[in-house]
């Protein structure tokens, strides 16, 4: 008797359903596995909204940005207390930037 590739794969007997069911469900749920691992992989990478934070202290653009933005807020203060709004001294203008900013607000004006 010759052996018969395509009986034998595409044949109806119990024994071969029951072999291809097996082989197709363990596919499947290696296919589900992996995507499984995939998936969880991407939110461990993407793990919330922290991801990308890095605090203050080891970030070098922090520090640079609050100097820069101390300074902007001190020249812009002093040039109008001291030109524009008041004709105060630059000392005067400076003490009072200073004060308005860090909220110390000691009540002289």
């Amino acid at each position: 008797h010759k052996l018969n590739l395509r009986e034998i794969f595409l044949g109806s007997s119990p024994l071969i359903r029951s072999l291809k069911y097996v082989y197709n469900r363990t596919r499947i749920a290696r296919w589900l596995r992996t995507k499984r691992r995939r998936h969880q992989k991407e939110e461990d990478d993407n793990s919330g909204i922290t991801r990308g934070f890095v605090d203050a202290a080891h970030s070098p653009w922090a520090s640079r940005f609050c100097t820069i933005y101390m300074s902007l807020y001190m020249l812009l203060s002093v040039v109008a207390y001291s030109f524009v709004f008041e004709k105060w001294s630059i000392v005067n203008s400076l003490y009072f930037a200073t004060t308005v900013f860090t909220s110390v607000g000691y009540g002289d004006l």
